[in-house]
């Protein structure tokens, strides 16, 4: 929550927050992959309470975007966005810079052509296809065998992977002690081996290759805003795990620090839909008719929450 409220909290009240469980220690540790594990042995957070193959029992990530306990697929919906396919993984033809699109998502059904950028094909927001364009079995979905591999596995709830990234971005304000390199590319690495990235292929040794792409080496002369290198391969890496904190940090982060922010990135991030409202991501969840039903008095309190204009108390902004 820290982290959340980096822009509104002055870093001695940060690090004196931080030392008060500074003897807890933080999640780490990771040797092994993920891989569908019933009973994880890395040192993430993770809940089990006896998923299996039935109906209502299933691990929900894999209840949602995988398969039915009757075995039929549960998920004609939910595809890989080409933002993500071609601006991070770097997918063009028959190349690409990040392993890790083997693991995230899945290859399309049915390609529509024998390139890999065919085989991983995704979707436009909002875009409205006509009937002949690509279909869902076209497409690349979500469920990738790095993250979604039986109905009996364990449901992550706080990563290892995440937790490298929150230190790192820590370290790097000055709040706790550590190398602020040296933890970034250990929560990089982390992402890589819980989805099960091998550590060679073809003789060349992946980590390193793929941290001499710009979009990643800490080294390199665009990436002198540290902050804003963190953030984006925290975004990167939470892909199916966590996407949600990629949003919170498209929110929290503003200036040179703020991710996305190129007008090439901006200009696909947005919905293609012709109907869309704003030019704008928007900034806020707006409560469920629920709780204007039954906590209207507490509600009421917020005020009016417009999520296009309405910031939330770390929000900062604008960007």
């Amino acid at each position: 929550m820290l982290i959340h409220q980096s822009e509104v909290i002055s870093a001695g009240d940060a690090t004196a927050e931080l030392a008060k469980t500074a003897a807890e220690g933080y999640l780490d540790g990771i040797t092994a992959p993920f891989g569908g594990a019933v009973s994880p042995t890395d040192g993430g957070a993770y809940v089990q309470p006896g998923y299996v193959a039935d109906n209502l029992k299933q691990n929900p990530f894999w209840d949602t975007y995988d398969t039915a306990p009757s075995g039929s697929s549960v998920n004609d919906f939910w595809r890989a966005n080409n933002f993500f396919l071609k601006q991070i993984y770097g997918v063009n033809g028959n190349s690409y810079i990040d392993e890790r699109l083997f693991y995230t998502f899945d290859e399309a059904v049915t390609p529509i052509a024998g390139t890999l950028e065919a085989a991983y094909l995704g979707s436009n927001y909002g875009e409205i296809t006509p009937n002949t364009g690509p279909q869902a079995v076209n497409q690349s979905d979500v469920s990738g065998p790095g993250l979604s591999v039986s109905a009996a596995q364990a449901q992550w709830l706080f990563t290892v992977v995440e937790s490298r990234f929150l230190q790192a971005e820590a370290i790097q304000r000055g709040w706790i002690a550590g190398n602020a390199k040296t933890m970034y590319e250990s929560a990089v690495a982390s992402s890589f081996k819980f989805l099960g990235v091998p550590d060679e292929i073809d003789d060349y040794n992946v980590l390193e290759d793929y941290f001499t792409n710009a979009i990643s080496n800490w080294d390199a002369p665009s990436n002198s805003n540290k902050i804003k290198l963190i953030a984006t391969q925290k975004y990167i890496a939470l892909m199916g795990l966590n996407n949600f904190e990629g949003w919170v940090d498209y929110r929290r982060l503003d200036g040179a620090d703020a991710i996305l922010s190129s007008p090439a990135q901006q200009a696909q991030l947005l919905s293609f839909s012709p109907e869309r409202g704003g030019k704008n991501i928007p900034l806020r969840l707006i409560y469920a008719q629920s709780e204007y039903n039954y906590n209207a008095a507490n509600v009421a309190l917020e005020g009016t929450i417009n999520p296009h204009s309405s910031r939330i108390f770390w929000d900062k902004g604008p960007r």
